[in-house]
């Protein structure tokens, strides 16, 4: 059986209340939209002092248990200066997806919280024989700034965990060339191990005032995955959808 295994943080202060309801509109598209057959784990770090977040995380988690079983959402609290050198969350979860009781072949998914699913998707990681590293060679992306802005600007606190309609003819599909961030997956059967070397300048804690902008271990893993594995990262027919905010 295969697991997929999502890897998310959200930041999102009352001085910015965004993020959360792109949080709200990732989990609610693995919760309505897609009817996965396997299990699909979400876990989301971020500040145990975001309400919004939290909110968002705990409305989800009890509509999953409600509607789709399959479903598990989990909250990772983090203080801020670990959340935000994205690294530091990403190697604690992947050993605690990798420690998971099972024979089940986990798909790890390194996100980002404006990245969401499609049934597609869902289904392309389903049929399987996914090799060690892979990102998508295309997505889905909204048209411009100002279409993925009201999107967020329509949405409330999304504390209800209420299904979030979108509109699929608002987006373009666009070719991805690399891994970046959000984009990462792995298949911990065929390429097991950390997300970074550790320790490393990737899993030092950063400036709080510095905000994500200074946890770009996008490189940092793509280099370490070759230097220990000797693995490519391969492109893979995967169309997951992102909402493109300024």
């Amino acid at each position: 059986m295969i697991s997929l295994n999502l890897i998310t943080h959200c930041y999102s202060p009352s001085s910015l209340p965004t993020y959360h309801k792109m949080l709200a509109v990732q989990l609610s598209s693995l919760i309505y939209d897609c009817q996965p057959r396997f299990p699909v784990r979400v876990y989301v770090a971020c500040d145990r002092d975001d309400e919004l977040t939290c909110g968002v995380v705990s409305a989800y988690a009890e509509a999953a248990r409600r509607i789709e079983p399959s479903v598990q959402i989990h909250r990772h609290a983090m203080v801020r200066a670990c959340l935000f050198r994205r690294a530091i969350g990403r190697q604690f979860l992947t050993n605690v997806v990798d420690q998971w009781p099972g024979q089940e072949t986990k798909i790890v998914h390194y996100a980002d919280c404006d990245y969401f699913y499609t049934q597609p998707a869902i289904e392309a990681i389903a049929a399987g024989g996914l090799p060690p590293l892979f990102y998508p060679a295309r997505y889905y992306i909204h048209r411009d700034h100002d279409t993925g802005d009201a999107l967020v600007d329509r949405l409330g606190d999304c504390h209800d965990g209420e299904q979030i309609f979108v509109d699929h003819r608002e987006f373009v599909l666009r070719d991805q060339k690399i891994a970046i961030g959000g984009m990462q997956f792995r298949n911990l059967s065929k390429a097991p191990g950390g997300y970074v070397p550790s320790p490393s300048r990737w899993t030092v804690p950063a400036n709080e005032t510095s905000g994500f902008t200074s946890c770009r271990c996008d490189k940092a893993h793509r280099a370490h995955m070759s230097d220990t594995l000797g693995l490519e990262i391969s492109a893979h027919p995967l169309l997951p959808i992102r909402s493109d905010i300024t």
